[in-house]
């Protein structure tokens, strides 16, 4: 309809005038009756094809050459799309020909990769995915009568303005939608065939603020929040994220004073013997206590020392104070501390772990460094080498997180493991589902045949720690027994249980 009316509306316009001029010549009823229906007609015309033309008019003035912005990335004029600073001044234009009613929507999408080939692909295979992504959006808004703008920001990011009139948040939720639909299949591009995971952050435009870098940052806080979604990867900007937002950034500016204030400091976890209940190590945990926003996760400020830089300083931090502090425990206790990819990979890790342990005076066998299942990447060889020489020292390295995901088989046998930690939800799957049982089984099984030991994490029944028990599981940790706690507390417990201990067998 929008296409037929944008190539003969000036002629349809013209032809009503016609009639419009030659019903008024004959003065009857019936043809004052035509003329006001024709200029009724006229109108709404008029008003579609102006309405219909609303970016189209405004794009058009970037085509004057003194007019327009130089590329940011010349590449991408040639998927026709507009760079950054052409988006925004589309957007600032679009606002003073608004009216009332209307308002813009904008969707920021990113494609993440889903199959092995895209994460090590080079540049051409990415603008291949970039180049079919663009040609099916605006195939799309062509079959969907959408007026759009369709600009690349960085990387990956697309980003989509669409002029909403009615019911706006239920209509941006319903294209956003349909935009992922488009996706579910394989990529057919000229370099083969990719199947991506897409994310969609929409973000509606405040009639009261309309500030272009405003709505594109919150379209990109609504896309981060739906990449953690399990399942729907559509996401709406809600205030509740811009405050989410601002606590990540007040975390970021306040590292280097944490530092300074020496405000890091490690909780303890005990690990327990499952058959005897005997205490037999600890895992330390990074915990950050913060002036103003109290008890910082470390799910939040290890993302950012990692995106500041910080993580080595802090993963020293952290090792130095469990060193010290488990001089206060006995000395057949075992101290595990995790370690992030960065981390592994930084060379002078094993010299830094053995200054720790002689200046706090603990034997290497006392440490363990746990490896997360989760962080491990495609290309392992270099993650193997670096784990090589911290086992050459004599400390124990773990595999953290087995099960969690679906390579867990391959990391358990490309690595002479110290230690298995098997993840919690995997065994909650194993106790839920037959055939995840006998994959738990199995792996038990071979981690057994590969003399390395095994713990279980997550306990929190009574009813959970007796299966394990009759699996054969040794060792474990979990709420069951105790979370995570200070130095102080740890040495109460477990002097307090070996004083129950000792009473019991008087």
């Amino acid at each position: 309809m929008f296409a037929f009316l944008e190539r003969w509306g000036t002629w349809l316009c013209l032809v009503v005038a016609l009639l419009s001029f030659l019903a008024s010549l004959v003065a009857t009823s019936s043809t004052y009756l035509v003329l006001v229906l024709c200029l009724v007609v006229l109108c709404l015309l008029l008003f579609v094809q102006t309405k219909n033309n609303r970016f189209r008019d405004i794009r058009g003035t970037l085509e004057r050459p003194s007019d327009r912005p130089s590329p940011l990335n010349t590449s991408d004029q040639n998927f026709g799309l507009l760079n950054h600073q052409q988006f925004i001044r589309l957007v600032k234009m679009a606002e003073c020909r608004s009216n009332a009613a209307e308002t813009l929507a904008v969707f920021r999408l990113r494609f993440e990769a889903a199959n092995t080939e895209i994460l090590v692909a080079k540049r051409q295979v990415e603008d291949a995915i970039l180049a079919t992504a663009t040609e099916l959006l605006h195939h799309y808004a062509l079959g969907a009568d959408l007026e759009t703008l369709v600009a690349r920001l960085k990387g990956n990011d697309l980003v989509l303005g669409v002029d909403l009139a009615e019911n706006q948040e239920q209509a941006a939720m319903e294209i956003a939608k349909q935009i992922s639909d488009l996706f579910r299949q394989p990529l057919l591009t000229g370099s083969g065939s990719f199947r991506t995971n897409l994310a969609i952050g929409v973000a509606i435009a405040d009639p009261v603020d309309w500030r272009p870098e405003l709505i594109l940052k919150n379209a990109e806080l609504a896309l981060e929040n739906a990449f953690v979604k399990k399942q729907s990867r559509v996401s709406l900007f809600t205030p509740a994220m811009q405050a989410k937002y601002q606590r990540r950034e007040k975390i970021h500016s306040s590292l280097s004073n944490a530092f300074e204030n020496h405000e890091f400091i490690p909780h303890f976890q005990p690990q327990f013997n499952l058959n005897t209940g005997k205490i037999i190590g600890v895992e330390a945990l990074a915990r950050w206590q913060h002036n103003e926003l109290g008890w910082i996760s470390p799910s939040e400020f290890i993302s950012a020392a990692e995106s500041t830089g910080d993580i080595i300083r802090l993963g020293r931090i952290i090792l130095e104070k469990s060193c010290m502090q488990l001089q206060r425990l006995p000395t057949d206790l075992t101290l595990s501390v995790n370690l992030t990819l960065s981390q592994i990979l930084n060379e002078g890790l094993p010299e830094m772990m053995l200054e720790c342990l002689t200046d706090a005076g603990i034997e290497a066998h006392r440490l363990k460094i746990e490896v997360s299942e989760t962080q491990l990447p495609t290309k392992l060889d270099s993650v193997w080498r670096s784990l090589s020489e911290i086992q050459e020292c004599g400390i124990a390295v773990s595999l953290d997180d087995f099960g969690s995901k679906f390579a867990a088989l391959r990391h358990l046998t490309e690595f002479e493991w110290d230690e298995i930690k098997i993840d919690a939800r995997y065994v909650d799957r194993a106790f839920n589902n037959e055939r995840h049982a006998e994959t738990l089984l199995a792996a038990l099984s071979l981690i057994a045949k590969m003399k390395s030991n095994t713990v279980i994490e997550g306990i929190e029944t009574v009813e959970r720690l007796d299966a394990l028990v009759e699996l054969g599981c040794d060792h474990g940790q979990g709420y069951l027994f105790s979370g995570p706690m200070d130095i102080d507390h740890l040495i109460t417990l477990f002097f307090s249980r070996a004083r129950a201990k000792q009473l019991a067998s008087v």
